[in-house]
Parts: structure tokens; sequence; C-alpha cells
């Protein structure tokens, strides 16, 4: 049972990284083995849209053909977006969107399970949800929810450096977020 967290913020050791950290940790807890990838260490350019993914390797030379291997081999994600103008960051955007030949070489994510968090200061969490959950739902990856509300996904209200490690109660929702991920894949074994 291995899970993949994704810190899409290029902000090293800001609150998106602390609050996926949360997550992941409440899921070792629990006994899952876990991983995270931080896209600020990576240098990932925008999807080309020329269609190369459909059939062989994209032909943009940077890091993304190494996160796909990681992406790959998880049982599940859970995926921490900052909130930049109301909606996730470019980077984020461009790693999801580089995604794409998981897809379409054979569907390799499909069943997988996959949490959203959104950390931002004021408004926008829904939206960068949602882009999440769409990208999940592209993948066949089955969106985690949690019993929180609007329960859909983690919304941590947080600007400053160090917020978010502020916010007891704002964590809650992620570690709550870890345990149930634990527990999908734990179900879905059973059956």
């Amino acid at each position: 049972m291995k899970i993949l967290g994704v810190t899409g913020s290029l902000r090293k050791g800001g609150n998106t990284e602390f609050t996926v950290k949360s997550s992941l940790k409440a899921a070792t807890a629990l006994g899952a083995k876990t991983d995270e990838i931080n896209l600020s260490d990576y240098n990932i350019h925008p999807c080309s849209g020329c269609g190369i993914c459909k059939k062989e390797k994209c032909h943009i030379d940077d890091g993304m053909h190494e996160l796909l291997l990681k992406v790959a081999e998880a049982d599940a994600l859970i995926i921490g977006g900052p909130v930049y103008y109301g909606s996730i960051s470019g980077g984020l955007k461009s790693f999801l969107d580089r995604c794409r030949p998981l897809k379409l070489q054979g569907n390799q994510l499909r069943g997988k399970f996959g949490g959203a968090i959104a950390v931002g200061k004021i408004w926008g969490h829904s939206n960068a949800i949602d882009t999440i959950f769409h990208f999940f739902g592209s993948q066949g990856i089955f969106s985690v929810p949690i019993y929180t509300n609007p329960g859909i996904g983690v919304q941590v209200f947080a600007s400053e450096l160090g917020d978010a490690e502020k916010d007891i109660e704002g964590q809650k929702p992620a570690e709550e977020l870890g345990k149930r991920i634990v527990e999908c894949l734990v179900r879905a074994k059973e059956k």
C-alpha cells in the first residue's frame, strides 16, 4: 500500500507542503508506505499538445519522466495545490497535464485512489479541488471524500509562511484524508 504525496507549490517548506506531510503522516501511522514529491525540486515544462504521448515517450526533456514512474507505481495520490489567483498553481497544472501519457498508454492510474488538498488565503479553494478532482476523473482515479464540510477535499486557509502549521484545527481534515485513503486501500484489497 503505497501513497504518493504531490506538493504542487513552488515554495519549498510552505503551507501546502506542511499540509501534504500531515496527511501522509496520518497514513503512515496506519501502516501505509508513503513518498512525497515536491514540484519545486523539478523542472517541468508545460504540455505542448503535440500528441506524441499517445504512442511514445513525451519529447519534452525534463523532470517529468522520472515523476511519471513514481505516479504510476503509487496505489494512491494525495495532491496538494496552493491556491494562486483562484485556482491551482501553473506548476501543478503543468504536472497534471503532463500525466496524460499515463492515461493514453494503458490507463495506468485507473482504479487507484486520490485525495485533494487546497491551501490558500481567502478564496479559490473549491476551484483548486475541482481541478484536481477533474484530473482524477479523467485518469479513472477514485476521489476520496472526507467527513468534513464541504466534504470534497481538504481546504486550509493560510497565507503567510507557517500559517498552516499554527492552524491545528485546519490540519485535522488533512489527517482525516490520509486515514480515509488507507481505509479505501484496505477495503479494496479485501474485495
